[in-house]
């Protein structure tokens, strides 16, 4: 795409004069070669509208390139549930000690209300943190909740339970893309995590951030 797109008209019309101009169609004041001269014109401007139109799809294509959104997960809790522990490093289950025996470890939840921009399409979703030892249950669910109509709920589960210990980088296994409606629909991520049985006093699992990628 050029820096500038210009155009200057070339085509001046010299006025015919009532009773001193002949009627002509050759010659350098003839029909002919003023409507040559007009051809010539619109062949220019024909240039420079090809020209805006190659600019505008240049400017169409910068707009369309991937939009990447980071969230911390501070997970709310749900109702009177055991939820997340939130520090500067991110949400955290575990670990729970053995002993004492009358307080067993419960299952952890917690959700992260999400604010999408509009009229976009979900690329991929990755959830960053660390794993370490055994745990019945350790999952991110990304839920779309609609609003309009019947209300209902789509989610796409992220199973990370059977991960090898150390940190991680996930994707959500995303059938397709999602487009956001924020007319329509909510989205939020749900966390879930579960101790083993018998319990593993070293199991914890944390959660330190989410991106999602989204295209227009």
């Amino acid at each position: 795409m050029t820096d500038t797109i210009d155009y200057t008209r070339t085509f001046q019309h010299q006025d015919w004069r009532d009773n001193v101009d002949r009627v002509q169609a050759d010659g350098p004041n003839g029909f002919n070669n003023r409507f040559h001269a007009l051809e010539g014109e619109f062949d220019k401007l024909h240039d420079v509208i090809h020209q805006v139109s190659a600019a505008i799809e240049t400017l169409n294509s910068l707009i369309s390139r991937n939009i990447v959104l980071s969230f911390a997960p501070g997970f709310l809790p749900e109702g009177t549930q055991t939820t997340w522990s939130i520090t500067d490093r991110g949400a955290t289950a575990g670990p729970f000690p053995t002993n004492p025996p009358t307080s067993p470890p419960q299952t952890v939840n917690g959700w992260l209300p999400l604010l999408l921009p509009d009229n976009t399409s979900i690329q991929n979703i990755t959830v960053f943190g660390r794993k370490q030892g055994k745990m019945a249950a350790f999952q991110i669910q990304f839920q779309q909740q609609v609003l309009q109509g019947s209300p209902s709920t789509t989610s796409n589960i992220l199973q990370l339970e059977s991960l090898v210990d150390g940190p991680f980088a996930a994707q959500f296994p995303l059938p397709k893309s999602i487009t956001v409606n924020n007319t329509t629909s909510t989205y939020m991520f749900v966390a879930t995590w579960s101790p083993a049985t018998p319990n593993d006093p070293t199991a914890q699992a944390q959660v330190s951030g989410f991106q999602i990628v989204c295209t227009r």
